[in-house]
């Protein structure tokens, strides 16, 4: 019975693969559901001030681009409450709420239109935060992840999951730090104490686990597919396995990287897998069939690079440390480029997929820049920042975008432009 159901399971996989697979082909993209959430308040809101600013930068793909803008702020209010700098920002239901992970060891979940702080939760981990998600559902949860401390069990961490109407935790799970979230529901995949296999867990008032096998070294990251039906993990020897999670069978291998995997990123339709490595490459699979399709390799081993699909299916963002490009896949080549003024390491960024519009911060810098990474033109500047930015987050089908840095407090913009 077993061999049957892998058997249908891969069929039913390889069913959906077209005939061909050419990037210039349409693809259609998947919408994740929201759910609810509470309402109670506390802390306080703020007006933020205006400023001004003139800059410019772009490194486009024929040449330096340079635009200056001059405008005043467009900070929108700032959310007050944390008491040390904040690490991460997420959205909650319906992009209403703002998740918020700080170094004082506190989540809080705010609401993004009037500022007020829904429910304030006191992790009592004795290290920060390591990461933050929000689980779209009709109760109301949020992950956390804590690192243990360095001296007892390196690598490894506490997740909690978070009732954001009753504000405790509801659940508690150690587990290691090479994980994902879902976006669509409460599972959560990490790699074993060893590293050579990956558990997916699911919380439905207690933890279900289905136990993925088959990688022969460490595990180095872990991404879940759009409809969270499959996982895909890959390992220090740069392979990449495919599993489907209920049937536990392994789909198909994808062999090419010839040195430990660091990012894994489905398209939004599913159709395709980009995946970056220590050998100096991206790679864009055909994710029915584990084929590379594409090998972009103008880049640096050992340099973490982020890969991450535009809305358009043939267009992918690589970002590096110094360096944010847009590449057209049918075409092969870079279109964009976006470089930091004085060869500064970008630190947080948002990329606006409806519009192709990327906001960036980078080391050392309180801007914020708007650019359009189709054009190569600088369409803004934002300087309310007091400090250097950790996180950046647009909120999407809106005109507004959050801001987080090394200040106890995160800030909300406009992106409507003021003359």
């Amino acid at each position: 019975m077993k061999g049957e159901s892998q058997s249908s399971a891969r069929q039913a996989w390889l069913n959906q693969a077209s005939n061909t697979a050419d990037f210039n082909q349409p693809s259609t993209s998947l919408a994740p559901k929201q759910g609810k959430a509470g309402n109670t308040d506390t802390s306080k809101w703020a007006p933020g001030p205006e400023s001004a600013k003139t800059a410019g930068l772009f490194d486009g793909v024929l040449g330096f681009v340079s635009q200056m803008t001059s405008h005043k702020s467009h900070t929108k209010g700032t959310f007050k409450g944390h008491k040390k700098p904040i690490a991460f920002l997420r959205l909650g239901q319906d992009n209403k709420y703002v998740l918020s992970a700080s170094d004082d060891r506190t989540i809080r979940y705010w609401h993004r239109e009037t500022g007020e702080c829904v429910v304030k939760f006191d992790t009592e981990t004795t290290a920060p935060i390591q990461d933050l998600e929000f689980i779209p559902n009709n109760m109301g949860h949020a992950y956390s992840f804590s690192s243990k401390t360095p001296m007892s069990e390196p690598g490894k961490g506490v997740l909690c999951v978070w009732n954001l109407v009753g504000e405790y935790p509801i659940g508690r799970l150690d587990i290691t730090n090479r994980f994902a979230f879902s976006r669509q529901g409460k599972k959560i995949a990490f790699a074993s104490d060893d590293f050579m296999a990956v558990h997916v867990k699911l919380y439905q008032g207690q933890w279900n686990t289905t136990t993925l096998m088959g990688h022969e070294t460490p595990i180095s990251c872990i991404t879940f597919s759009s409809d969270c039906q499959f996982i895909m993990a890959g390992a220090e020897d740069g392979s990449i396995r495919f599993w489907d999670i209920e049937s536990r069978q392994e789909l198909c291998q994808f062999i090419g990287h010839t040195d430990r995997v660091q990012e894994l990123v489905i398209s939004p339709d599913g159709r395709w897998m980009a995946s970056s490595s220590n050998d100096g490459t991206v790679r864009i699979w055909d994710a029915y069939t584990g084929t590379a399709m594409l090998v972009l390799d103008e880049f640096h081993p050992h340099v973490p690079v982020k890969p991450i699909w535009s809305k358009e299916h043939n267009q992918l963002l690589t970002v590096e440390r110094k360096t944010i490009r847009l590449w057209d896949l049918g075409e092969q080549k870079t279109i964009a480029r976006f470089t930091p003024r004085n060869n500064r390491d970008i630190t947080a960024y948002s990329f606006i997929e409806d519009t192709n519009h990327l906001l960036v911060a980078c080391q050392g810098e309180a801007l914020i820049s708007w650019v359009d990474m189709v054009s190569g033109d600088l369409i803004d500047e934002f300087d309310f920042c007091k400090t250097e930015l950790r996180d950046l987050l647009y909120v999407p089908d809106s005109d507004e975008f959050l801001s987080a840095g090394n200040e106890n407090h995160f800030c909300k913009w406009s992106l409507e432009r003021q003359q």
